[in-house]
């Protein structure tokens, strides 16, 4: 059984002059027989959000459902969001059309980019070879005899750590 699931969320935080700073929450589930992979990437984004009408810059523009590159006028070609002259569609990240050095006071004064980071990885099987070398690691004679001098014990009391 293979299971892959990937999302964007995104949530529009506040308005600063004419730009919106957005969170997007970026989750990714992997799973099958012998692994299960978890991780959620929460950044901030500083930018313009446009409606479906006419723009020259749309191909540095993003989707505002599912932030994917524009491709199509009618509708999300990932996400099937359809763009309308009357609500938000498209999401155009002010580091694009900004000068380097002006972006980079307003990246550190609203704290853009990633804000937290989480991954879960949990391991069901392990093959043998993966654990002979996780053996091999722990067990090594200069480990052990680390593990000794730092409990100031002795080789024949070694029994009692394994």
């Amino acid at each position: 059984m293979v299971f892959n699931y990937e999302s964007m969320e995104i949530i529009i935080k506040d308005k600063v002059n004419d730009m919106n700073i957005i969170t997007i929450k970026h989750r990714e589930h992997r799973k099958d027989n012998s692994m299960f992979f978890s991780r959620i990437v929460e950044y901030n984004q500083l930018g313009f959000i446009f409606n479906n009408s006419f723009h020259l810059l749309k191909k540095y523009m993003k989707c505002i459902n599912c932030y994917s590159n524009y491709e199509n006028d009618d509708k999300c070609i990932y996400c099937q969001f359809e763009f309308s002259n009357n609500k938000n569609c498209f999401f155009l990240n002010s580091k694009n059309i900004m000068p380097t050095r002006k972006y980079n006071y307003l990246k550190n004064k609203y704290n853009l980019n990633t804000i937290n980071e989480y991954y879960y990885d949990q391991r069901r099987a392990m093959n043998k070879f993966l654990k002979m070398e996780i053996y091999e690691k722990a067990l090594h004679p200069d480990r052990i005899e680390k593990i000794l001098e730092i409990s100031c014990d002795h080789w024949s009391n070694l029994d009692m750590y394994i």
